[in-house]
């Protein structure tokens, strides 16, 4: 196998890769997006006093306005000292607010500013799975499917032009299938990859519970708590009404949080399920591409079965003949070699019989090379 093959190996699967994608590039977008809009673009709150009529007749300057506005912004989180009104409804229908003052009881606190932050560290903390698995298993399961593909190499018969005749390259099969049947067998007395794997979905599931658990059970970024506007008092002398233009933006993504990571926990959910039932009852890509004997069914999983579930998808850096020959209909499926004759007649002849295996296939090379 050569080096660009060998860089296309992959570690993860396809469902791997649409959770990472759902539920790190898609939700830190969408907080990085909020962000830059609200903080760098546009603008999260806009302010105004209530009594605007009197200030505009004391020369209500732009500096004043300014600094009411990042007074009011930075007293949504802090009602210690300036009381804070919320309300869902219109700037001008806020309730317990007069031209004389405000009812003292209704202060409250608004978080919602803080949810393009709450979902970039959502982001980061969906990544720490995916960090754990290619620290510690990741290396592992890509030397054991480059080893897969390197055999698979030799076992594909190669066709070299020498020339008008096609001759078959020659390869060593002395030691190959019992050198490969040792390591599946060594693979399935292993569990360490198949626990790490198993380890990264149920703490990926257990993030995302978290997740939805958060948002919904805890008040200060639930949806139903998103407000409109608000009211602060500044320095407790003027009464200003802040409005929140991009409310409705902030709750469409809040929206498509919750579902991004609902669907991102069905997959993981099937996942584990198919590693706990299924992995161990499929045919292994050994037996079915390369020819090595079936054993008995192992009712719990180990890494033979998730390295053959790796092989799976990594197809296309195994041989393509070897791969073609053995799914093509009306060939067995566990004998990749058909023949190790060095003509078309041979290959055709009845001698050259598709039920072949790794275990006469040494003895025929020799008896070959010998005549």
């Amino acid at each position: 196998m050569d080096d660009g093959k060998h860089e296309q190996v992959r570690t993860e699967t396809l469902l791997d890769s649409v959770v990472r994608q759902l539920s790190v590039y898609a939700v830190a977008a969408m907080g990085l997006f909020l962000i830059v809009k609200e903080h760098f673009i546009g603008s999260l709150i806009v302010c105004q006093p209530i009594n605007r009529g009197v200030k505009e007749n004391l020369s209500y300057s732009q500096s004043q306005a300014d600094y009411d506005k990042a007074y009011c912004l930075m007293s949504m989180t802090d009602t210690r000292e300036n009381l804070i009104i919320a309300s869902g409804g219109e700037p001008n229908t806020i309730p317990g607010v007069t031209i004389m003052g405000i009812k003292s009881e209704e202060g409250r606190v608004i978080y919602q500013n803080y949810l393009p932050f709450a979902l970039v560290i959502q982001a980061a903390l969906s990544c720490i799975p995916t960090i754990l698995w290619n620290t510690w298993a990741s290396d592992i399961l890509r030397t054991c499917i480059r080893f897969v593909a390197d055999s698979s190499s030799k076992i594909c018969p190669v066709r070299v032009d020498s020339g008008h005749s096609p001759v078959k390259k020659d390869q060593s099969f002395e030691i190959l299938n019992e050198y490969l049947s040792a390591q599946v067998e060594r693979w399935e007395g292993r569990k360490f990859l198949i626990r790490v794997y198993t380890t990264k979905l149920m703490l990926s599931l257990g993030i995302f519970i978290f997740m939805v658990t958060f948002y919904v059970a805890y008040p200060v970024l639930n949806y139903v708590e998103f407000q409109g506007s608000f009211v602060c008092h500044v320095h407790k002398q003027t009464l200003v009404t802040c409005v929140f233009p991009d409310v409705d933006l902030f709750k469409l993504a809040w929206i498509v949080n919750i579902v991004l990571v609902d669907i991102s926990i069905a997959i993981v959910v099937l996942q584990l399920l198919n590693v706990a039932f299924c992995l161990q009852r499929k045919t292994t890509f050994f037996s079915y591409f390369m020819g090595v004997e079936e054993r008995k069914i192992s009712r719990i999983p180990n890494d033979s079965h998730l390295i053959s579930h790796f092989c799976y998808e990594n197809a296309a850096v195994m041989c393509p003949s070897l791969m073609n020959r053995s799914s093509s209909p009306g060939k067995t499926m566990h004998t990749p070699l058909i023949s190790l004759g060095s003509s078309e007649e041979e290959l055709h002849s009845p001698s050259s019989s598709s039920s072949l295996s790794y275990s006469t296939a040494p003895q025929l090379f020799r008896r070959q090379t010998a005549d």
